[in-house]
């Protein structure tokens, strides 16, 4: 096992810097131990794209492997710097604009929710009520029974994450509650409890979306495994058998609202997912609350980009022979002719800018605000909240992309629609938070 003073004179012998303590010098103390107890402030422990994101920058500079490998090795709480995971923090790969939380991943416009014809919402939820063959599915293990997704064999079980965590791999284990790359984990909004699994658009419950977004089953019948005080529609919350002919657990449906309705919600869970519209200036106001003690990430991503998805991968693929970094120009298909067209490529104006705020509000107390601001990356919020905590997210637009006169030569003339997002909220459940297993300068606690 290395010691600290081996790693100071490794690294100091590596880079002839000086002092290898300076590496980390730049990041602000974190929160030295994950909370426990109930008791107001210090039972909240947050982190956001923008603190990860320190990780592996400094001044807007990538830090050099050596460096980058002190704080994932001497910083982060377990050692977390085999096989260089900062190279997933990267802006074009994991957690940036390409990756599974960006525009064109799975959660985007180009995904199975919008309810638009190309997305399949539209039909598995967005046109009518099934609920009855969706108690046929669950009498015979579908995703909503103990043999499902949400049963004690998914990806919900800690267990399962003490497996997986072994791996000698500093990425995978931080994709568990509290790590830094949790919003792609078991909890995060691309997981069994978020809006691609059976309790949301394209979920198993079989209810049908109407109006802002509730849920009413087939015929106005009563809402099927629901817990008590949720049986009738709209339909908020079922229950699942964790396993078979024993324990059952209460989730929250994943609802897709549109913006008007999610914002004048009063009554608002950890579980659903808006799409709204903004304008650079405008403010937007989300309002919802924890019943219990969890995990809660919040995920805000554009809709739309200068490039569409043909002439992304093209531009994503010139940036993985770089290492995942911002390439400077990429040959991009274009959008007629299909003929490859050499483009200059400016990461900072490519995308939409939302910026992300969330207010935590405990036993009326706002004990204070989360900001994501990250221009290279989609903003997130992963915050762990004690029960009963309020939240109030707030999306801004702080820029947007325009048509330049250089695309023009692969099609792109103007701007087709106006800036749009996405911001979906997860609860990771109380079951579902996993044992207190990080720490370092990316966790962050109020003061």
């Amino acid at each position: 096992m290395r010691t600290t003073t081996f790693t100071l004179l490794l690294l100091l012998a590596l880079t002839g810097l000086g002092c290898a303590a300076d590496f980390g010098a730049d990041l602000e103390p974190g929160a030295l131990s994950l909370p426990g107890k109930a008791d107001g402030a210090s039972d909240v422990v947050f982190t956001t794209a923008e603190h990860v994101q320190r990780l592996a920058y400094r001044d807007g500079e990538e830090r050099s492997d050596e460096e980058a490998a002190f704080v994932f090795g001497e910083l982060i709480t377990p050692d977390s710097s085999l096989g260089g995971p900062w190279r997933y923090l990267r802006p074009m790969s994991a957690l940036g604009y390409y990756g599974p939380l960006g525009p064109y991943g799975p959660l985007g416009l180009l995904g199975p929710t919008g309810g638009n014809p190309w997305n399949a919402d539209l039909y598995v939820t967005g046109s009518f009520a099934w609920s009855d063959h969706s108690e046929e599915l669950t009498a015979n293990g579908g995703p909503l029974s103990a043999d499902g997704p949400l049963g004690r064999a998914g990806p919900l079980n800690p267990a399962r994450w003490n497996d997986v965590g072994s791996l000698e791999d500093g990425f995978v284990p931080h994709l568990r509650p509290g790590g830094v790359f949790a919003p792609l984990g078991p909890v995060g909004v691309s997981g069994a409890l978020g809006p691609l699994g059976p309790l949301g658009p394209v979920g198993a419950h079989g209810y049908e979306r109407r109006d802002g977004g509730e849920y009413w089953p087939e015929d106005d019948a009563g809402c099927h495994d629901a817990p008590e005080g949720f049986e009738a529609p709209p339909c908020r919350r079922v229950e699942v058998e964790w396993e078979a002919g024993g324990e059952r657990r209460t989730y929250e449906l994943v609802e897709l609202y549109d913006e008007a309705y999610a914002a004048q919600m009063e009554d608002n869970d950890t579980s659903f997912m808006v799409i709204g519209e903004s304008e650079v200036g405008e403010q937007d106001e989300y309002a919802f609350a924890s019943e219990s003690a969890q995990w809660v990430t919040v995920v805000l991503l554009p809709e739309t980009a200068r490039y569409p998805f043909a002439q992304a991968m093209s531009v994503l693929g010139a940036s993985a022979s770089e290492g995942y970094r911002a390439p400077s120009s990429a040959f991009v298909p274009h959008m007629v002719t299909g003929f490859p067209v050499l483009n200059s490529y400016d990461h900072a104006t490519a995308f939409d800018d939302f910026d992300l705020e969330v207010d935590v509000v405990v036993g009326g107390r706002v004990l204070g605000t989360i900001v994501s601001q990250s221009a290279d990356v989609v903003d997130w919020v992963h915050v762990k909240v004690p029960a009963g905590a309020q939240l109030r997210a707030r999306v801004r637009l702080y820029s947007e992309w325009t048509a330049r006169f250089s695309d023009a030569a692969w099609g792109l003339a103007f701007r087709p629609a106006d800036p749009s997002y996405r911001m979906i909220v997860v609860g990771s459940t109380e079951a579902g938070q996993g044992p207190n297993t990080f720490s370092g300068p990316y966790l962050r606690a109020f003061q």
